[in-house]
């Protein structure tokens, strides 16, 4: 049965009676080939029950998948997993009908395939802004200069983006739940697509040469946001999307943000992608910006009009 959000029920049995249940009017599922998957795959079942039959993945009820049964009941679909990145997770997958019930549960994993498609280094003690002009914070915890890149890999899966920034330095001065602190990034995504955005929103900038954005990531130890460009402004972010994960490696000094496809638009191939990956520092905003560097705040720059980037590595184009 399907259960309101957040609810519980408890049953008691009464008695013990032997009841016969006929298991031909439930949907079936047939076993899967393997337990794991490096894409997309196809599951088969049937039932001969009559009615609408849906394939339910991961319990969400609301995203199931509607599949056309052949005169005999039998019948096949297709699981996408462009948003299931992380092989240490079990997923499920259960075949339901609506006043008839569920299907066996079949158990299975993801573990996509990467392919490099872009190694890019980044000078050491170039994180002093556009002009070379600006400074850190003057608080003692900023002098490992934790916002300079040193290397950029970009890795794709059909239509899922992986990127790995190595820092010059990642600290946690301040306990944060991602994994560093002392730096936000800002990484806009230029799909083939076309269209999108050219200001990078409250950062007083916009993306270099002819670059547009589609997607914007803005993360930083306490959190994490994405835009895609419909209404983005100068002043706008734009419109809010599920974000990319995170994961910190603090031994490498490497942060990775993976982008599914789904939040790419569920592009298949990303060939022709632009990426352009900013760094600042994020406090309830963009980090103050001042003519002469204070505690919390950067100096070497106009706050009015000089552009919230300390570091930039790109624009960056997958071939």
């Amino acid at each position: 049965m399907v259960l309101p959000p957040r609810s519980g029920f408890v049953w008691r049995a009464e008695q013990r009676d032997t009841a016969f249940i006929d298991d031909t009017r439930y949907p079936s599922l047939d076993d899967l080939p393997r337990a794991t998957f490096d894409g997309d795959f196809t599951v088969n079942g049937g039932n001969t029950t009559p009615g609408p039959v849906r394939l339910v993945v991961d319990e969400d009820l609301a995203h199931a998948v509607p599949v056309v049964r052949a005169p005999d009941g039998s019948w096949h679909a297709r699981i996408d997993t462009s948003a299931m990145l992380d092989p240490a997770i079990e997923h499920s997958v259960v075949a339901w009908q609506e006043g008839v019930g569920a299907s066996n549960r079949l158990p299975f994993r993801v573990a996509r395939p990467w392919t490099s498609v872009a190694s890019i280094d980044d000078p050491l003690g170039d994180d002093t802004g556009p002009a070379g002009k600006y400074s850190y914070p003057t608080e003692a915890t900023y002098a490992p200069r934790q916002g300079d890149i040193e290397h950029v890999d970009v890795a794709t899966s059909g239509g899922t983006l992986r990127l790995t920034v190595r820092m010059r330095a990642i600290t946690t001065t301040w306990n944060p739940p991602n994994g560093f602190d002392h730096v936000a990034f800002s990484i806009f995504i230029g799909l083939p697509k076309g269209g999108g955005a050219r200001a990078m929103p409250l950062q007083f900038a916009d993306l270099p040469g002819d670059m547009r954005w589609n997607v914007h990531l803005r993360a930083n130890g306490w959190g994490r946001a994405m835009f895609d460009a419909r209404g983005a402004t100068a002043t706008n972010e734009g419109t809010p999307v599920t974000a990319a994960g995170v994961k910190v490696d603090p031994a490498a000094r490497t942060i990775t943000f993976t982008f599914p496809a789904a939040a790419l638009g569920r592009a298949t191939d990303l060939s022709g992608a632009r990426i352009y990956v900013t760094t600042w520092d994020y406090d309830g905003g963009w980090r103050a910006l001042q003519p002469a560097a204070a505690d919390y705040a950067f100096g070497g720059g106009d706050p009015a009009r000089d552009p919230r980037v300390l570091d930039a590595v790109g624009p960056l184009r997958i071939p």
